[in-house]
């Protein structure tokens, strides 16, 4: 990695680490007031039932931090990069670095959660499903990256017409789709619960070829938006 990248990297990494203590923050202060809460109550458990809480929404928080961050980081990255003279492949590959080590973070709480949850069954339970978990989490960084990326093309207004017009369609459209399968087609709920139990235990190859195309898919609208974005005034 040359030092242009690793300068850019170290500028969002930074801004993660401030972002994360936020968040650790607010779980801490919300944890000490619920602690305060039950002792009053006289509700309040042992300690390490209150740490365990504590260490399962902490790994809930990071998870929704990590996906949530790249939604707004594309545009300050970029502009802070084109200000100092970096070019646009450098800007690219920090944030794509960034987004790599925001998917460790948040499979390790995926992990740290599996720890807490499983210590009473045997830690070789700890890794249960974490293979799924990083597929996910790594479908949904890219995905929210990409939407961040795309976003920072658009001017203040634009962004205002799709964010709110964008999920007002996509709800117009998913509630149309069940109207049309249910109601209008009479289609069985459990039929088409056997249909989807069949394709999920039939066409693992299927459902793996799907996610990646759509991992690459994500991964490629970011390179693109990444070199189309452009300083903005507003």
């Amino acid at each position: 990695m040359n030092k242009r990248v690793s300068g850019l990297m170290h500028w969002t990494m930074k801004l993660s680490a401030w972002s994360l203590l936020i968040v650790a923050g607010v779980d801490l202060v919300f944890w000490v007031l619920g602690i305060i809460l039950k002792f009053l109550t006289q509700s309040h458990r042992s300690l390490a039932g209150e740490l365990t809480d504590f260490v399962v929404n902490f790994g809930t928080s990071i998870e929704v931090w990590g996906v949530i961050l790249p939604l707004f980081v594309a545009y300050p990255l970029f502009k802070w990069g084109i200000q100092y003279g970096y070019s646009r492949r450098n800007i690219w590959l920090a944030n794509i670095a960034s987004l790599v080590i925001w998917m460790a973070v948040i499979w390790l709480a995926h992990l740290l959660m599996n720890l807490v949850a499983y210590r009473q069954m045997g830690l070789q339970h700890a890794t249960d499903g974490l293979g799924w978990d990083l597929v996910a989490v790594i479908e949904r960084v890219l995905t929210l990256a990409a939407i961040g990326a795309g976003f920072a093309l658009l001017n203040r207004r634009w962004k205002w017409i799709i964010g709110i017009g964008g999920p007002v369609l996509l709800f117009f459209m998913l509630g149309s789709l069940i109207h049309l399968i249910f109601v209008t087609l009479r289609v069985n709920p459990q039929d088409l619960a056997n249909f989807f139990m069949a394709l999920n235990l039939n066409s693992m190859g299927t459902l793996y070829g799907v996610l990646l195309i759509w991992a690459l898919l994500m991964f490629g609208l970011i390179y693109v938006f990444f070199m189309r974005m452009q300083l903005r005034r507003d």
